[in-house]
């Protein structure tokens, strides 16, 4: 709705633009009125022909429309009637050069899920992708079980997981999670994730490729 009210300003801001430059027009047309064109021998004619007494009456109704005529209606007709015309054609433009985005809180799992396949489809030939001597990005694809759900996929290169024991990787786990929860609510680049309820999940392997753990963010955490 707000959209709504500030494509319908802009619409009235430029009408009412459009209607003071009309007005400017015809007021500076009143005032500075063009040499009037010469008059023929036909209109000499019919005048002479007329009675005088009628010229003065014609003369005296056309004096009354004038003393009636109140160019400021005319200007306030003029501009409430472009301003609705604007309004009209940024609404209409705005409504199908701006498609719904992930901003959209009212999109459907399905939705949703279609847009974090498009997202995944678009990063899939950036891949492997080094964040750090330690860690490697190798993958980003929408979950096909929870439909709200992005999962990237992290090698962690200098871990192999016959090294370590079981209470180890669960220190680990930890120590990862809670930063990524913290970049997930607090950087504004997943603001829209946010916004229409998308989890992420971290899914991580060592060196070798061998599945380690996955950490599992969403609104939640950020209350």
């Amino acid at each position: 709705m707000s959209e709504l009210i500030e494509v319908a300003a802009q619409g009235a801001v430029v009408g009412f633009a459009l209607a003071v430059i009309i007005g400017l027009i015809k007021l500076f047309r009143v005032l500075f009125p063009g040499k009037p064109p010469e008059e023929n021998a036909e209109l000499r004619e019919i005048e002479a022909k007329v009675d005088p007494q009628t010229l003065l009456k014609i003369e005296a109704m056309i004096s009354d429309g004038v003393a009636q005529y109140n160019p400021w209606k005319v200007y306030l007709k003029t501009f409430i009637g472009i301003a609705v015309i604007i309004s009209l054609i940024f609404i209409m433009i705005n409504s199908t050069d701006n498609p719904p985005t992930a901003n959209d809180a009212a999109m459907t799992d399905e939705e949703v899920h279609e847009l974090l396949k498009d997202i995944s489809s678009q990063f899939a030939g950036t891949f492997p992708k080094t964040v750090d001597k330690d860690t490697t990005v190798t993958a980003v694809r929408a979950d096909y079980r929870n439909l709200r759900t992005l999962i990237y996929y992290y090698r962690l290169e200098l871990l192999n997981k016959d090294d370590w024991v079981a209470a180890d990787l669960r220190i680990l786990q930890e120590r990862l999670k809670i930063p990524a929860i913290n970049r997930f609510c607090s950087q504004p680049v997943m603001a829209d994730f946010r916004d229409i309820g998308v989890s992420l999940e971290y899914n991580y392997s060592d060196n070798k490729n061998i599945y380690l753990f996955s950490n599992y963010m969403s609104v939640n955490d950020c209350n």
